[in-house]
């Protein structure tokens, strides 16, 4: 009717595999590697996983939403999984570095935006380290670089407590 509106007259569709796009976070985007399996599901459904394979990635991170653009293709024999549907996916990865989960309340920001955490080493004294983090939990957050683990941090270093400063460790209550 219009000719200047160009409509398609057939509209075809493969569900079999089914292609589901990924914004990883920047913080993975490096743990992401093709042929690496990942797990699919609906939120409504959790118990129903489908198998899948990262197959491409964009290899680049989007400057907006700090995120890579990934695909993984999942084998969807009896369309269980339909094209526009949100999924939750979960990454089968070998991450060479380990994650450690620390209070909220121990992080320290610095006025250039630098998080760091107050630990108190074998001498008893204070050490400011630099940390980066991950996923925030609300009362604890992740963080994938600057922590081994087993630390003795500080919770609620306060403005009054500084570098070098000697301090007494309070066991942690149970």
């Amino acid at each position: 009717d219009n000719p200047s509106a160009t409509r398609e007259l057939v509209h075809l569709m493969q569900t079999d595999p089914v292609r589901v796009f990924v914004d990883v976070p920047q913080t993975y985007a490096t743990s992401i590697k093709i042929g690496e399996t990942a797990d699919v599901y609906r939120a409504e459904d959790p118990a129903n996983v489908f198998h899948g394979k990262v197959t491409r990635t964009a290899n680049a991170i989007d400057p907006n939403t700090r995120t890579l653009l990934t695909q993984i293709d999942v084998p969807n024999p009896d369309d269980a999984l339909r094209p526009g549907m949100y999924l939750q996916v979960t990454f089968k990865t070998n991450q060479s570095s380990h994650l450690v989960l620390i209070p909220s309340a121990a992080l320290y920001t610095r006025s250039d935006g630098q998080q760091e955490v107050a630990i108190l080493n074998s001498e008893n004294t204070v050490h400011y380290q630099k940390v980066q983090l991950g996923r925030d939990f609300g009362a604890e957050v992740e963080v994938v670089a600057g922590l081994e683990g087993g630390e003795n941090i500080i919770v609620h270093p306060g403005d009054a407590l500084e570098e070098g400063q000697n301090a007494v460790p309070m066991p942690a209550p149970k």
